[in-house]
């Protein structure tokens, strides 16, 4: 229908939710290549503009390509893409970027998403640990890479002049 009243915009978020959808579903194991976990997330970042528009940009550009190789566990961004647009930048800055970076320092993979939004404070940091379903995202990522590589692995959170850095630490 969306196709047919030349509605674009609906058409291509629907394609890509469906195929979001199945990339959710298809995944027998916990851990995907970060390749194909990126190329999620860039579609799931295409949605989250048609909805927003240009008022959030995206950039990936900061990943040392040899990680695209390894594995991470699947939608490793997508809960801190997600509280970074809706809680952190709609409605309190005019233009948000989301940064993503990655890189290798020793034996060390580390991820960071970062966000120019209004940051967040220490007892909405404490908040993200609780068991909360408002903030199971989070706790559920930092559970997982526990799970999979130990207790020495996980997710940090800080936040400094306005924006919050989301850092994730895996073994290489």
């Amino acid at each position: 229908m969306a196709v047919d009243n030349n509605q674009e915009e609906i058409s291509e978020m629907l394609q890509l939710l469906a195929n979001m959808l199945r990339y959710t579903l298809s995944q027998e194991n916990e851990l995907v290549s970060l390749d194909k976990d990126m190329h999620w997330i860039k579609a799931y970042s295409k949605i989250i503009r048609l909805r927003f528009g240009d008022n959030i940009d995206f950039d990936f550009s900061g990943i040392d390509d040899r990680l695209y190789d390894t594995d991470v566990p699947v939608l490793l961004f997508q809960p801190f893409i997600e509280n970074s647009v809706l809680h952190g930048i709609n409605g309190y800055v005019e233009k948000g970027e989301i940064k993503i970076r990655g890189y290798i320092d020793k034996d060390v993979r580390i991820f960071e998403v970062e966000d120019n939004g209004k940051g967040i404070t220490e007892e909405e940091k404490e908040a993200l640990w609780e068991k909360n379903p408002l903030h199971l995202g989070i706790r559920n990522v930092d559970i997982r890479i526990k799970l999979i590589y130990g207790d020495n692995w996980g997710v940090s959170i800080s936040s400094e002049n306005q924006k919050t850095i989301v850092k994730i630490c895996m073994p290489l």
